[in-house]
């Protein structure tokens, strides 16, 4: 009997140790771990803070050169030549008489920081709130972007077309533009006039500061 005894002893002993043992290892393990977590916090906040006075220095330095920048971009200028005759003014595209016909290929810069050499072809009209358009700017250099235009109605005037949408063509622009194979064009353009505003205060609605 007590032998018995001696044995279920030794065996309640045993898993005893055995489990003390598990357990110290899982609490030396559970430590590792907190101290890795508490580590990679640490870093994370470090990075964060870097990242904050990075921005904060960028914000800083950038600061002229980004409201020079802003105050360039509220008013652009173009020449033109080819076979076309135009004349044509907006008080955006809801307030608008004249038009354009031909082809003609432009120097200068337009809307959105776009500066280089463009080719249009185009026809279209406009009056008052009604306009009916059809254009194409293709064969474009320097940061020009081509695209089309086809609202063929005389309708009212649409700013969810993909050429507005897409801000290669300033829907709210105030601008004249005269012409017969030779041309001149401006425009100014009253976004661009708030972005400069605002930017003065560091909130860039245009979302193009360097």
């Amino acid at each position: 009997m007590s032998k018995k005894i001696m044995i279920k002893l030794l065996i309640f002993c045993a898993v005893f140790v055995l489990n003390f043992d598990v357990t110290a290892v899982d609490s030396k393990a559970w430590k590792v771990y907190q101290e890795d977590r508490l580590r990679e916090k640490r870093l994370k906040e470090v990075k964060k803070s870097e990242a904050a006075t990075g921005r904060v220095f960028r914000t800083i330095l950038l600061y002229m050169p980004n409201r020079i920048v802003d105050a360039a971009d509220i008013m652009t200028f173009s020449v033109s030549a080819g076979d076309f005759f135009e004349w044509q003014m907006q008080m955006t595209r809801y307030g608008q008489i004249g038009g354009f016909t031909g082809q003609s290929s432009f120097w200068g810069g337009a809307y959105k920081r776009q500066f280089g050499t463009w080719h249009k072809d185009s026809y279209r009209f406009g009056f008052g709130f009604l306009e009916k358009e059809i254009t194409v700017v293709d064969e474009t250099t320097g940061s020009v972007k081509e695209y089309l235009i086809n609202f063929p109605n005389f309708l009212i005037a649409n700013h969810r077309l993909d050429a507005f949408y897409y801000s290669d063509v300033d829907f709210w622009e105030l601008s004249f533009n005269i012409g017969w194979f030779a041309g001149f064009g401006f425009a100014m353009h009253p976004i661009e006039f708030a972005d400069f505003f605002t930017g003065l205060f560091l909130i860039d609605i245009s979302e193009d500061d360097f």
